[in-house]
This record gives C-alpha cells, structure tokens and sequence, in this order.
C-alpha cells in the first residue's frame, strides 16, 4: 500500500531562500517547493485534517518527504504498522541535525511527522529542540546540504525490518556497557547538550561528553580531563593553558550544578556571556573529537591502554 511520510524541519535556512529539492538515498528528499503540497495535500482536501497550524509548518518551512510501499500480508494490521511507520520515520530524521552538526553548529529540528495514505494521516510528534548560542538564522547552500546529509535515508521497510513498536520508545540501554559502547554514550550526552536550553546545563552534559572519553579512573578527574585535552588539542604553550583553565571552569560549574550548589553569576540579562562562549568552545572540541579519525582510540580501546596512551604524550613533551 502506497503512503506518503512528510515533516517539516525548523530553522533550515537556505542561502537566499533558493528553492531545493535535494535527492538522498532511498529515495528521501528535502525540498522548499510547494508542488509537493498542491499536489497530494491540497489536491485530495487532507488540509482539513492536518489543521490550519500543522500545514502552516509545511507552507513556511523546508520539509522531508518519502513516498513508500508496504506489502500488507492478511495478519497485519494497518493502523498498527502505519502508526509504527511514522514514529520510527520521525524518529530518524532527528539524525538530520546530528549530521549538520558534525559540520557546523546549528538549531535544526523537526517534531511533527505525518504519514498519509488513502485518505487517512497517522501522526508522531517529538520533543527535542536543538539549540544553540551562535546566531538563529545559520544559512546553508544547496551544496553544503547535499554534502552534509549524503548518507542520511528513510529506510524502506517490509514485514520483516519493520521495528517493534517498543523499541522505538525511549530507554535507558545506552547507559549500561553491556548494551552500548562509548560512541553511543558519546552521541547521547551530546544530543543531550544540544537539546538544552540553558548554557550551563549545556556545560553539565559537555563535561559528561569529554569525560566519558578522557576519563579512566576517579581521581583527579577535572586536572586529567583539562590535562589531556589540551595537550592532544594544542602544540602551543599559551593555547593549551587557556584550554586547561577552560575545562577547569567548566568543571567547576558542572560541580556546583551536580551537587545542587548555586553557580556564580549564573543568570543574568545578558544569559552570561562567558558561559556562552565556554558552550561554544565545547561544542567545537566535540566536533573535532567525531571528526578526527586519531580519536578512534578513545572509543575503542581499555582503560588500561588510554592510561598509558596519554602518559606517552605527556612524557615525550
């Protein structure tokens, strides 16, 4: 049975609001064009359902669209595999914003999905909203996208790859070693970063993020944390003692956070500029960690070896 999976995506602004139609794998495809709409939502009157301020998401903003098959055997049930299709759809197109991410800090999101198919829309909606410091309205090319998202889809799903409606719900797996591994606890504690709102929870889950990589034992985990990163980040004395004093006070406002102490000159009209600027330099630090293939070692390797990986460096100086 043919259907049809569409949802817009916020703050995707394109460099002089040039029209796109961006062709991924599998068939998925971002566009800005109304077509789309004129043709299969204002066509067939599904307008009356989507409601005036969900189409007026679609109207104003790029979108991801996927038109799909799915053979019906007698025993399923089409409400229950639509509605799964849906939230499994929604779900992935989260990985948009990731993947943008990995080049350029940004406040992507989508939250509304909508699979229409003979007449009838099965919706899911999501919660998370990225957000970021440097300015809203982050412009792309038409290139830089095509570059960026070139190995994202919408998967093609049969009876037999369609997921369990449960395991699309949130869990807590990704937490315990012998269901994840460091990368997966890594994208987590960054998704989380990204997701808040506030610049010194940010700074929390950040610390979370560089720890879970460059810790390898309790003590002294602020010194080993600063030690590290800014002597496999920097070469120069200078840049790698600014590093160091900004990881110790990212530290130390993660301490008071976590223990429920108050944070000095946290909040004020100005959302503390400082804090901003420490999120920022954070936030770089995890994009280059992801992108730097030397960094493969933190994710794979024990303890014991990343102990003494460090210690060469730290001796050869």
């Amino acid at each position: 049975m043919r259907y049809l999976f569409i949802a817009p995506i916020f703050n995707l602004n394109i460099t002089d609001n040039a029209n796109i139609n961006l062709t991924l794998e599998n068939d998925t495809r971002i566009t800005n064009r109304r077509s789309l709409l004129n043709n299969y939502i204002y066509k067939d009157k599904i307008e009356y359902t989507l409601g005036e301020i969900n189409l007026s998401e679609l109207e104003n903003n790029p979108y991801i669209y996927k038109f799909g098959d799915y053979n019906f055997d007698k025993d399923e049930d089409k409400d229950s595999v639509f509605n799964t299709l849906v939230k499994s759809h929604i779900r992935d197109t989260e990985n948009l914003s990731y993947l943008i991410w990995k080049h350029k800090d940004n406040s992507v999101y989508t939250r509304n999905g909508y699979l229409i198919s003979c007449d009838k829309i099965y919706y899911y909606g999501l919660s998370t909203i990225f957000e970021t410091y440097i300015e809203k309205n982050i412009t792309f090319s038409k290139n830089e996208l095509q570059n960026y998202l070139s190995d994202f889809s919408l998967e093609n799903y049969t009876k037999n790859s369609l997921p369990h409606a449960s395991s699309l719900e949130p869990n807590s797996s990704h937490l315990y070693k012998k269901d994840s591994d460091k990368k997966s606890l890594f994208y987590y504690y960054i998704s989380k970063a990204r997701s808040s709102a506030i610049p010194e929870l940010k700074i929390l889950f950040y610390t979370i993020v560089l720890e879970s990589l460059f810790s390898t034992d309790t003590h002294e985990i602020n010194h080993k944390i600063a030690e590290r990163i800014s002597l496999i980040f920097f070469d120069n004395k200078y840049k790698r003692i600014d590093c160091y004093e900004k990881i110790k006070d990212a530290y130390d406002i993660r301490s008071k956070i976590a223990h429920g102490s108050f944070v000095k000159n946290s909040y004020d009209n100005s959302r503390n500029q400082k804090h901003i600027e420490l999120v920022l330099f954070l936030d770089d630090l995890c994009r280059k960690i992801i992108n730097n293939n030397k960094f493969d070692i933190l994710f794979n390797s024990e303890n014991n070896y990343i102990e003494q990986y460090f210690k060469d460096i730290l001796f050869e100086m």
